[in-house]
């Protein structure tokens, strides 16, 4: 009989249309993977990261709920299903090898690979043997599992199979050869996490090609030899990179110098581990911003490193190699190449780097922003370090420096937000903060009150007041300025956590079926229409400099506002309200303009990745780029600063400016047309 697998690949289309969200919903509907996710041990993988430390030391993409270990064990699992379907395996072999699958990282750790090292030290093995004990029911967390598999498994043969000591003639060559299932999601989700502008991988047609496929003609062996090749970039720009190396030496050695452990410690899920071992996940944010934690030390320990290629003069069973070596390194070393521009964002950012080649001021300021930051977290971390407020403040920068567009005329807006503590509990603080902020800002902050030496918001009156009466336009725009712009100088543990309770305020407990966040996007629309009319006001009735606010509202105020649409645009239709929240805050960690061009490359229901997108998007950097050009030289500040609106006809360059907002205006304008369908209910939201 002829099956698609016997087919040569050019043959068939079948890999390449064949829809893994149809076998992931099989898969998820099945009673047997039900019950299974349903107990206790595998509950706990949904709050295990799937990239390990990487995924708080870097920027991953996808919401949370893609980048456990959970969502890797059930893509798995669907990729076997369709491997032993396709092979016709009988009803038995097929359970086995699902169950086998879905099971796979039951054992591992929180922090995943990145706490191996101090499992082992614990225990003497590590998360596949931690793995086998649960599921012959020796950890106290595997009894409801093990109790469920004796019913409907051969406990050896599965432990057997997930051990790779099967033949593959029964399957055993699923979870053994190199391309195996479980390799070929792993490297798949890694690259959707930290390179979402890279085309995806088709794990089914590659599943096809090295499981399936018994011809592999040269389109098989290419797609293969692709994967193979992301494979290595996987290793050498994440895991081999400094910062990926710096995330896994920083577990290492704060287990190592921690209290002793036992089992029932790796058992857990990693919002326990953030409670009982805080100064860690302090420390990988620490790591992220360029910044290595007072506690890793600076000697020299062994770095284990990969290479995988491909040898093309070989056929398909010696063409796929790796090499490995040993070599020393240290961590002051490693944290000294990171770019100064982005050390945290990996590839990503190098393809944001690589693409702002064409826009060198706007990579200068993008540079300087980094850089100055850098230099502020360094010294706040070092003045606030003994403060007894410390975990109750957190030091918040927007404006340019939150945009990643100040140069060395900019000021610095920034606000002390407190949580659990009054600004009379903080005066010696801010003095310090102070101090430090005027060693690096030349430029004074606004006199408004706004932002600024004595600027402190109590968190509460920002996020119990939306809309009230009590919502004044000072909170409106701090609330704003952290969710849309907002950096953190000290205290990243609470600025995370204080912005996600913000953005859980916005996106509620409501209807699921609501296909776009209203209430969020209402209130960006009511702070850019304050904004535009405060400079009006700021003109017309306090009589204060009018040209300069002018173009920046024209340009980046409009920018921060566009930015903030397109990324609730991004997150319309999706139903669970965790998966909204991660996505959302993920996107506006983001600084605009590096969120308006992830989000050009991507597509998704009722929108486009195209090239009339990516047209638009280089129309609307170019036309920034002017913009930043001009402010970037001091004479012309002070020549927009000093125009008031009456004079506005005789400034060349503020004409000139206003003609380029236009141009800027309509872009933007086209760009939301062009990138979502017309369907989609950003557009109908933004009217009514």
């Amino acid at each position: 009989m002829t099956t698609a697998a016997s087919l040569s690949w050019s043959e068939s289309t079948t890999a390449r249309d064949a829809d893994l969200a149809a076998w992931l919903d099989a898969t998820a509907r099945d009673p047997l993977v039900r019950a299974l996710m349903a107990t206790e041990a595998f509950r706990r993988l949904h709050d295990v990261a799937f990239l390990g430390a990487l995924d708080y030391s870097h920027r991953p993409f996808p919401p949370a709920a893609q980048r456990s270990r959970a969502a890797h064990s059930l893509h798995v699992a669907a990729l076997a299903s369709y491997v032993a379907s396709a092979r016709g395996y009988d009803a038995d072999l097929r359970r086995h090898l699902l169950i086998a699958a879905l099971l796979h990282d039951i054992g591992h750790p929180p922090l995943s690979h990145s706490a191996e090292p101090a499992l082992r030290a614990c225990s003497g093995y590590g998360h596949h043997e931690l793995g086998a004990r649960i599921i012959r029911g020796e950890a106290t967390i595997g009894r409801e599992l093990h109790a469920l598999l004796r019913g409907v498994a051969d406990l050896p043969f599965l432990l057997d199979l997930m051990g790779g000591r099967v033949a593959a003639a029964a399957g055993g060559d699923l979870f053994a050869s190199a391309l195996n299932v479980d390799t070929l999601d792993a490297i798949a989700r890694t690259l959707d996490c930290l390179a979402p502008q890279l085309p995806p991988l088709c794990r089914l047609a590659c599943a096809r090609a090295a499981l399936l496929d018994s011809h592999r003609d040269a389109a098989a062996l290419a797609l293969l030899d692709e994967f193979w090749e992301r494979k290595n970039l996987v290793y050498t720009q994440f895991i081999g990179q400094p910062l990926g190396i710096l995330a896994d030496r920083a577990c290492r050695q704060f287990f190592a110098a921690a209290p002793a452990l036992a089992e029932e410690d790796f058992l857990v899920g990693e919002r326990c581990w953030q409670e009982r071992h805080p100064a860690l996940f302090a420390g990988l944010a620490q790591l992220r911003h360029g910044q290595l934690p007072a506690w890793l030390d600076d000697g020299p320990f062994e770095i284990e490193f990969r290479g995988y290629f491909v040898d093309r003069e070989q056929d398909f069973a010696s063409r796929y190699r790796q090499v490995r070596g040993r070599q020393q390194a240290q961590a002051g070393a490693l944290l000294a190449k990171l770019p100064a521009d982005a050390a945290p964002a990996g590839v990503q950012a190098t393809g944001y780097a690589a693409f702002l080649a064409g826009y060198p001021h706007i990579a200068r300021a993008r540079r300087h922003s980094a850089e100055v930051l850098r230099q502020l977290r360094a010294e706040l971390h070092a003045a606030l370090a003994d403060s007894p407020q410390r975990d109750h403040l957190c030091v918040v920068a927007t404006g340019s420096y939150g945009r990643d567009e100040a140069c060395a005329e900019s000021d610095l807006d920034w606000f002390i937000l407190l949580d659990g503590c009054s600004a009379a509990e903080i005066v010696a603080e801010q003095a310090e903060i102070r101090q430090v902020i005027e060693r690096h800002i030349a430029r004074p902050t606004g006199d408004s009150g706004m932002f600024g030496g004595a600027a402190t918001q109590d968190f509460r009156q920002l996020v119990e007041h939306i809309g009230g009466s009590q919502d004044s336009n000072q909170s409106l725009t701090r609330r704003m300025a952290l969710l849309l712009e907002g950096r953190s100088l000290f205290g990243d543990a609470p600025f995370a956590r204080l912005r996600r309770q913000l953005m859980e305020a916005y996106i509620g407990k409501g209807s699921l079926d609501k296909s776009i966040s209203r209430f969020l996007l209402n209130d960006v629309i009511r702070y850019y229409r304050t904004i535009t009319t405060d400079v009006q006001h700021k003109a017309c009735v306090d009589q204060k400099a009018w040209g300069l606010r002018s173009i920046k509202l024209k340009f980046s105020r409009k920018l921060l506002y566009f930015a903030a649409i397109i990324a609730i645009a991004e997150t319309a239709g999706e139903p669970a309200r965790d998966a909204r929240i991660e996505r959302l805050l993920a996107l506006l960690e983001l600084p605009a303009l590096e969120r308006l061009h992830a989000i050009a490359s991507a597509s998704g229901p009722l929108q486009k990745s195209c090239a009339e997108v990516q047209r638009r998007t280089r129309e609307i950097f170019a036309l920034y780029e002017g913009f930043l050009r001009q402010l970037a030289e001091p004479a012309n500040r002070q020549e927009l600063a000093a125009l008031r609106e009456d004079e506005r006809a005789e400034c060349e360059l503020y004409m000139e400016l206003r003609a380029g907002s236009k141009t800027f205006t309509r872009t933007l304008f086209d760009w939301l047309r062009v990138k979502y369908a017309e369907e989609h209910p950003i557009h109908h939201a933004l009217v009514f």
